[in-house]
C-alpha cells in the first residue's frame, strides 16, 4: 500500500470528497473514487469500493469533483 503524505488539499478537493478520475485508455471520466491526500504531483485517490489507495499520485487535471 502506498504511503500517503500528510498535506492539506486545495479548496473544493478536501480529503474524502467524491471525485471522478480520467481513464487513460479511453479518456472517459470514471466515478467511485475519493480524495485521500494532495501532493505537489497531484492527488492520492482512494477507491470507494474497497478503500484501496491507488499506487501513484494522479495529476490535478485528471481529477474533478463528482457532479
Amino acid at each position: 500500500m502506498a504511503t500517503i503524505p500528510n498535506k492539506q488539499t486545495r479548496p473544493g478537493l478536501d480529503v474524502g470528497a467524491p471525485v471522478e478520475v480520467r481513464d487513460h485508455f479511453r479518456g472517459e471520466w470514471r466515478f467511485g473514487f475519493e480524495i485521500a491526500a494532495q501532493t505537489d504531483d497531484g492527488y492520492w485517490i482512494r477507491r470507494i469500493s474497497d478503500r484501496s489507495v491507488l499506487p501513484v499520485a494522479i495529476p490535478s487535471l485528471e481529477v474533478r469533483i463528482r457532479g
